[in-house]
């Protein structure tokens, strides 16, 4: 889609959108692949094999399977206007439930086992799916959230309980084509929850076209003779099968589907996949690249065919951009974008360079991106604003599911006139480079703007033995959640006022009044999101438990 220009500035100007009234994510993203003329044999995915091993599955290999499970699917009352819910690692298997939900006319919505048992019940709840797919290690989980009256399946069923995935009739020549529109429901994703309540955003099949020009630009040239991509993404991610999977078909790039290292051996395992496989192009997230990182100096013991690598998801950090380019020897480019926007700011050392701190790159072409006031009036550059985004591209979002007054309460928050608001501050030049600031969620109550609690943090954490804290709003006033340093004992409630009092003693010769905290709640830790910040809404849960546990905080 990317028009062939040589400059982000001809590229901004050439762009032009083109999304077809009929579009269907599955069928236009990899049954295209097997019209005359193309080679259905070329390798689509490789993954796993249903009996241990690599596979190495061809676009029409995935296209006759995923029409009869599409099938097998209908027989199963998966229709237009339901859900099929699925608990898959990256694989064949993720793959083909997919594609076979979105032929079938249903939306995919894509969980993990790993999160709470009442964020994964408040997604079946937001998804009512009629169909949960899941693997033999989230079959407990997904037993224990699914509607009662959804049909389960799993992937190497441990028992005749469950019926086994491979059981179906996935070599029949029965299909199902269902004709979808570009704006009909296709994909239901679900934030982190890090400012505030997980939610459940639903996209349109054209989401797969408005994540393309991020792709492209970051992965310059693509597709190139060679290219294959590892996206490092779990399926459950906002953009996992958006832009890890259904996005590089439609380039008609193959997929290496390995899920993100987690532990030092997997770490390995995968550097020596990406060699031996002759990996091209490979997406990160922030979590993804601290995975990679517990390998040392990979290329001391293997040798690498990227070209390209970028990281979505969250802002990495200057420590995993060095890694990036001495240890996998390409530059590391950003993406940017929410689970409501899809990817709207891109960065890449080919088009300009955003090396400072808390840097998100430029609009991606054909995005309209400002940072705006609270009625959506775009602010002078250099002043701090929420973010936003113009709603009329493919990759933003349908809406939000939940409670009719949370959905209500989103909407106010989110649309602004023409825009959509993220839940960023940012401030922009008069080149358009957008800067990270904090989350608006941040903002600490003071006068009619508030202020953030970066500097307060760092006053409190200089403390002798404070490791680490976070600020948050509480009423008209904050509290900090603060965790001592290893070896530091907690003590009494008694010796906590005295310690906390010590502390704010020491912060208050450095902080005015107003930044303050009105009191201090100590913590084992500071709950983390993927790019390091508190993530306060755990900080905040963490805080309510302690609060009806009866600790009280000082």
């Amino acid at each position: 889609m990317l028009p062939n220009v040589r400059t982000y500035e001809d590229a901004r100007r050439a762009f032009r959108w083109h999304v077809p009234d009929g579009f269907n994510a599955a069928a236009d993203s990899l049954d295209r692949q097997c019209r005359p003329g193309a080679d259905p044999d070329r390798t689509a995915l490789i993954a796993r094999g249903p009996k241990g091993g690599v596979a190495h599955v061809s676009y029409g290999e995935l296209k006759r399977m995923s029409d009869s499970l599409a099938a097998a699917f209908a027989g199963l009352m998966v229709e237009p206007g339901t859900a099929v819910a699925m608990l898959l690692p990256q694989g064949t298997e993720a793959a083909l439930t997919a594609l076979a939900a979105l032929k079938a006319g249903a939306t995919i919505a894509a969980m993990d086992s790993a999160w709470t048992p009442a964020t994964l019940l408040r997604a079946m709840r937001a998804a009512r799916p009629r169909l949960v797919v899941a693997d033999a290690k989230s079959l407990a989980a997904a037993r224990a959230a699914a509607p009662a009256e959804a049909a389960l399946l799993c992937v190497d069923a441990p028992d005749d309980t469950v019926r086994d995935f491979w059981s179906l009739p996935l070599a029949a020549e029965a299909t199902v084509a269902v004709a979808t529109r570009a704006d009909d429901s296709a994909f239901l994703t679900f934030t982190q929850g890090r400012t505030g309540a997980a939610k459940a955003i639903r996209h349109a099949h054209r989401a797969v076209l408005g994540h393309l020009p991020a792709l492209e630009m970051v992965f310059e040239g693509v597709p190139r003779p060679g290219d294959l991509i590892w996206p490092a993404l779990r399926p459950s991610h906002p953009a996992g099968l958006i832009s890890g999977l259904f996005g590089p078909w439609l380039l008609g790039v193959p997929v290496l589907a390995m899920g993100a290292p987690e532990t030092p051996a997997e770490t390995e395992d995968r550097i020596a996949r990406i060699a031996r496989h002759g990996v091209r192009l490979a997406l990160f997230t922030p979590a993804a690249l601290a995975g990679m990182r517990l390998f040392p100096r990979p290329r001391d013991h293997y040798a690498f065919s990227l070209r390209a690598a970028a990281c979505i998801g969250g802002r990495p950090s200057a420590e995993a951009e060095a890694w990036c380019r001495d240890a996998l020897g390409v530059s590391l480019g950003r993406i940017y974008g929410e689970a409501e926007t899809g990817p709207v700011a891109t960065s890449h050392a080919t088009w300009y360079e955003t090396a400072a701190p808390g840097a998100l790159g430029r609009a991606v072409p054909g995005v309209a991106a400002a940072v705006v006031d609270a009625d959506g009036v775009p602010l002078a550059p250099g002043a701090v604003g929420r973010l936003a985004v113009a709603q009329d591209h493919p990759g933003v979002c349908l809406g939000c599911e939940g409670a009719p007054r949370t959905v209500a309460r989103w909407a106010r928050e989110k649309y602004v006139g023409r825009w959509l608001l993220a839940d960023d501050l940012a401030t922009a030049t008069e080149d358009g480079d957008l800067t990270f600031v904090a989350k608006a969620d941040d903002v600490l109550p003071h006068g009619p703007s508030g202020f953030l609690p970066d500097d307060v943090e760092r006053v409190l954490a200089r403390h002798r033995v404070v490791d680490a804290a976070a600020v948050l709003a509480e009423g008209d006033g904050t509290v900090a959640a603060v965790a001592l340093r290893p070896g530091v004992p907690r003590g009494d409630a008694a010796a906590e006022a005295l310690l906390a009092a010590d502390i704010l003693a020491e912060a208050a010769k450095i902080l005015a009044p107003y930044a303050l905290p009105r009191r201090i709640a100590f913590v084992e830790a500071i709950p983390r999101t993927d790019e390091g910040r508190p993530h306060r809404a755990r900080l905040r849960d963490l805080l309510a438990l302690q609060a009806a546990a009866g600790s009280s905080p000082a």
